[in-house]
């Protein structure tokens, strides 16, 4: 585990809502980068966290990161 999704996870447990935000984002720019450790603690604030903001800005960037089959693929063909 690299120090930037570790400082991310530690983000996502302060109780400060900003913070959490903060991790979010940090979440994000990793899940658009490929890594798939950060699209499983972006559910996992989705189903727990007890602020429904966060929840919402965690099932938003889920919605905005998710993943387009590449042209030519077969996941473009397959896909509903």
């Amino acid at each position: 585990m690299d120090s930037e999704f570790s400082q991310a996870m530690h983000l996502l447990s302060v109780k400060a809502v900003l913070k959490r935000m903060e991790g979010l984002r940090m979440l994000h720019r990793r899940v658009l980068a490929g890594d798939l450790l950060s699209i499983l603690a972006l559910e996992y604030v989705l189903e727990h966290d007890p602020n429904s903001a966060v929840k919402n800005r965690a099932s938003l960037v889920l919605k905005r990161s998710a993943l387009k089959p590449r042209e030519g693929h077969w996941e473009r063909h397959a896909a509903f």
